[in-house]
C-alpha cells in the first residue's frame, strides 16, 4: 500500500461485477458448505484458514476500481449527523433528570421507539445505496459519501442507546435489567449497518485517517466490504435474505452455537479456546465469537432463518495460507502474486532482477490502480473474484501476471 504519510486521498476498490460462481470457480479456495435450510448463500470452506460467508450466486454485481479524494460534502454531512445525535442525547438527559419512576420508563420507551425508527430508515438507506452502486446508478464517490453519512448516523444512534443505558445505571428507581432487553434489541438493528470497514470508510471520508482501499461486492440484498491496512485484513459481509427480524425463532442460543461450530470447521477445530456465544435481548439473533491463530471471527446467526446473515473477520494477512502463486520476469522486473481465495487478502511483490532489491511499483488489478508497493516492494490488497490480471509498473517498465 502507499506509504506516503499524512492525509491522503481515499483509494477505493469498488467491486461489483456480474458473478456466476459455480462450485469449481473457487478452485483451491475450498468447497461450499450447504446450509441446513438449503439457503441460497454459501459458507465457503477455505483451506487452513477461516471459512467465510459469500452472497448468493444469483446476486447481480459489477466490478470496477474507483479513486476518490477526502470528501468535504461527506465530512459535513457526517458532522451534521453527529451534532444532531448529540442534541437528541442532551434533550433526553434533561428530560430524564426531571421525572421519576414510571414516567422515566415512559420516556425511555418513547426514545427507544424513536431510535428504532431511525435505525429502520438507515437500514433502508444502506440497502438502497448498495443497490444503486450495483446497478451503476451512482458513482464511487457518491457511494462513499452516502455510506459515510449513513455510518455517522448509525454511530449517533448507538451513542443514544449507550446514553439511555448510562442514565438507567445511575437511576435508583429503575432496575437496569428491566431496560436492558429493550436496548439489546435495538442494537441488533445496527448489525446490518455498522462494521469495521464501513467505520474506516467514514473516518477516511471525514479526513480522520489516511488513504484507504476498500473492496466492495454489492448485491440486491447483500454486500462484502474488505480492506488490508498495515498487514491486517478486515472483512465484513451481510446477506439480507437470511435476516428476518420478528419471524418465529427456530433456534435457541445452544442450537445457534452448534450451527456455527458445524459451519466454521477449521476455526472450531483449531481455536485455542471455545467460542463465546451471546444473544440480544428478546430477539432471535446470536453472535458467536472465536479467537484463533490468525485473528478473530464474529458470526451472527438469525434463529428464525437458522442462517448466518452477518460476519466480521480480522486476520493477520501474512498468516493466511497462500492457495496459488503466479509470477513473471521481464525487462528487469520480477513480479510475484500470492492469492488466498476470492475476497481474501492478496500479496504482490516486485523486485529488480538486476539488483535483487525491492522495487517501488504502481500495481494495477484488472487495469485499475490499487496501490504502490513502496520501498519494500510489497503490497497487500484484496483478491477479486473470478479471473484477473496484475500489472506492476516501475521506471517505465511494466510486467503483467495472470491470475493464478
Amino acid at each position: 500500500m502507499t506509504r506516503t504519510p499524512g492525509p491522503r486521498p481515499v483509494a477505493v476498490l469498488l467491486l461489483a461485477a456480474l458473478l456466476a460462481l459455480p462450485a469449481g470457480a473457487l478452485g483451491t479456495a475450498g468447497g461450499v458448505a450447504d446450509t441446513a435450510a438449503g439457503g441460497p448463500h454459501r459458507i465457503v470452506a477455505a483451506t487452513n484458514t477461516t471459512d467465510y460467508l459469500m452472497p448468493p450466486e444469483d446476486e447481480q454485481t459489477r466490478e470496477s476500481v474507483r479513486r476518490a479524494a477526502v470528501d468535504v460534502a461527506g465530512a459535513v454531512a457526517g458532522s451534521a449527523e453527529r451534532l444532531h445525535g448529540r442534541h437528541r442525547q442532551l434533550t433526553f438527559d434533561e428530560a430524564f433528570a426531571d421525572v421519576e419512576g414510571d414516567r422515566r420508563l415512559t420516556l425511555i420507551e418513547a426514545r427507544a421507539a424513536d431510535i428504532e425508527a431511525h435505525i429502520a430508515r438507515l437500514q433502508t438507506a444502506k440497502r438502497d445505496v448498495v443497490r444503486a452502486l450495483r446497478d451503476g446508478e451512482v458513482t464511487g464517490d457518491t457511494f462513499l459519501r452516502r455510506l459515510a453519512t449513513i455510518q455517522a448516523a448509525a454511530r449517533a444512534e448507538a451513542g443514544l442507546i449507550d446514553g439511555i443505558e448510562s442514565n438507567v445505571a445511575t437511576a435508583a428507581d429503575i432496575p437496569p435489567l428491566r431496560v436492558q432487553t429493550r436496548l439489546d434489541s435495538l442494537r441488533v438493528g445496527l448489525l446490518p449497518i455498522e462494521g469495521p470497514v464501513t467505520d474506516a470508510v467514514a473516518d477516511a471520508v471525514a479526513a480522520r485517517n489516511g488513504a484507504l482501499r476498500v473492496y466492495v461486492l454489492a448485491g440486491a440484498e447483500s454486500e462484502v466490504f474488505a480492506t488490508v491496512e498495515n498487514g491486517t485484513y478486515v472483512r465484513e459481509s451481510f446477506v439480507g435474505s437470511q435476516y428476518r427480524p420478528g419471524a418465529t425463532p427456530q433456534f435457541d442460543i445452544a442450537q445457534a452455537l452448534a450451527r456455527a461450530q458445524a459451519l466454521y470447521t477449521w476455526t472450531n477445530l483449531t481455536a485455542p479456546s471455545s467460542p463465546r456465544a451471546r444473544g440480544y435481548g428478546d430477539t432471535a439473533v446470536y453472535r458467536i465469537l472465536w479467537t484463533h491463530s490468525q485473528g478473530e471471527l464474529r458470526t451472527f446467526i438469525d434463529g428464525a432463518t437458522t442462517e448466518v446473515f452477518r460476519e466480521i473477520q480480522r486476520k493477520r494477512a501474512p498468516q493466511v495460507p497462500t492457495t496459488a502463486t503466479a509470477g513473471a520476469r521481464e525487462d528487469g522486473l520480477a513480479v510475484s502474486v500470492n492469492t488466498t481465495g476470492p475476497t481474501g487478502p492478496m500479496h504482490v511483490a516486485v523486485s529488480n532482477t538486476d539488483t535483487g532489491l525491492p522495487a517501488d511499483a504502481t500495481v494495477r488489478v484488472g487495469g485499475d490502480v490499487v496501490g504502490t508497493t513502496g520501498g519494500d516492494g510489497s503490497l497487500w490488497t484484496v483478491q477479486p473474484t473470478g479471473g484477473f490480471t496484475v500489472n506492476a509498473t516501475a521506471g517505465g517498465r511494466t510486467v503483467t501476471v495472470g491470475a493464478p
